[in-house]
Formats: C-alpha cells, structure tokens, sequence
C-alpha cells in the first residue's frame, strides 16, 4: 500500500504542475494538466535536486491544488466542529505532508513515459476525473492515476488524486482518525 502511495504522490504533483502552468483560453483543464505532466516530465529529466524539487512544488504547484477541499474531504464530520483557525491548520499539515512526501518521491523519478485517457466529466460540467498511465518497459498492466479537477471560485484545481484505486484524501483521513484515537486515548489515561 506504501508503494501505491507513493505512486501516488508523484502523479498528485504532476497533475499540480500541470495546473501551476499559465491556463490558455482555449484549453480545458484535463488539456492544461496534461500539458503541464509533460512540462514537469521535462524538468525532472534535468535531474534536479531534492531541494530544487521542494522549491519548484512550493513556488509553482501548491497554489493549483486545493489543500482546504483536501483537508474538508478528509477531516469528514470532525471538519465541521473545529474552528476555521483549526480547518486552516489541517490544510496546512496535509499540504506539508503532502509537499514532503512528493520531493521524497520524486528525486527516484527514472524517465518513465504517461498516457492520458479522456476526461470524464459530470453531469453539471464542474468536476473532471482525468485518467493517466504510467508506463514503464516491460510492465503490461501499467498504474493508472486518476486526477479529480474540481472547478471552484478562483478556478480549476487538483482536490484529489487516486493510484491503483487509493485515494491521496482517504489516506490523509485515516491518519487523521488514528490521530484522533491516540488523543483520545491519551487524554483517558
């Protein structure tokens, strides 16, 4: 399960980047996300280095990915009894997890390729699930990450992305909930 997450991961930062890209008018945003992949394909195969990556995710990428969604999707009921001070302190510890995770991840980029599949959209035209195939030499049955773009007031943005059927927001809420119990726990003792 490790592995998948950390499948995972990478392909949530590619969908980031794609999104950090200045948007053209006359592109849809499953366009722009697979523009910005092969934009961030580029740049990784410059081989850069783990810092270089933390500054790239940070200055061109966290700002096209929805981290209060995220922290809305994952904290579940719990969200709505915390203040909004707390609400935007959960965003920020999922985006530094995640952030970390991704420059973790990443420095073992090996110039694997991607294809897309057609976006799948709703029935409102405001949420998007876009399909990508890491392929890799010699594996049939290559991952398949899945980006949901959701459409928001400041625009489209990255609010969940799933590998091999795992769900970046589910693994944030799990941790939560052990979190949660562990506090509990603690505070009975």
């Amino acid at each position: 399960m490790l592995k998948r997450f950390a499948v995972l991961l990478v392909s949530a930062f590619w969908a980031i980047s794609a999104l950090a890209q200045q948007p053209q008018l006359d592109m849809s945003p499953p366009a722009q996300l697979e523009r910005g992949v092969y934009k961030l394909l580029a740049f990784m195969g410059q081989r850069p280095q783990s810092a270089e990556i933390a500054d790239y995710l940070d200055n061109n990428v966290a700002n096209f990915f929805n981290f209060d969604e995220m922290a809305r999707l994952a904290g579940g009921a719990y969200y709505y009894q915390i203040t909004p001070l707390q609400r935007g302190e959960m965003a920020e510890e999922i985006k530094r997890w995640f952030l970390t995770e991704l420059t973790l991840k990443l420095t073992s980029y090996r110039g694997q390729g991607v294809k897309f599949m057609r976006p799948r959209y709703n029935r409102e035209g405001d949420e998007a699930i876009v399909s990508m195939y890491i392929l890799q030499p010699g594996n049939y049955y290559p991952p398949r990450i899945d980006f949901r773009l959701q459409k928001f007031r400041q625009g489209w943005a990255v609010s969940d992305v799933a590998a091999s059927g795992q769900s970046a927001v589910m693994h944030y809420r799990k941790s939560l909930s052990n979190e949660l119990t562990y506090r509990q726990y603690q505070a009975y003792r």
